[in-house]
């Protein structure tokens, strides 16, 4: 069986989709951890697998394509609740 997957990072939420050669879709949800972020990577990844009834070891084995994506950066910069930072260039 082959897989592709997605993971999205959020500020509250992360979510997984797999999804199997068949076309079977499956989503997964966990808490995002900031303090460890592939913790909860792994924890959306397996409530994910748990609706495949499959080991996510299994499953991550036989993937063809993983994408992540994250708006924690673009969340920072909108609610201005990051590290404060500069840039200096030149030409």
């Amino acid at each position: 069986m082959a897989y592709m997957i997605g993971v999205d990072t959020g500020g509250t939420f992360t979510d997984a989709v797999i999804v199997d050669e068949k076309g079977t879709i499956v989503r997964g949800k966990g808490l995002t951890t900031p303090k460890d972020f592939i913790a909860g990577v792994e924890n959306a990844l397996n409530a994910a697998a748990e609706h495949l009834q499959a080991p996510l070891q299994n499953i991550l084995s036989e993937t063809k394509a993983f994408c992540f994506g994250t708006t924690i950066g673009t969340n920072a910069i909108t609610t201005r609740s990051g590290a404060k930072t500069g840039m200096i260039t030149t030409t």
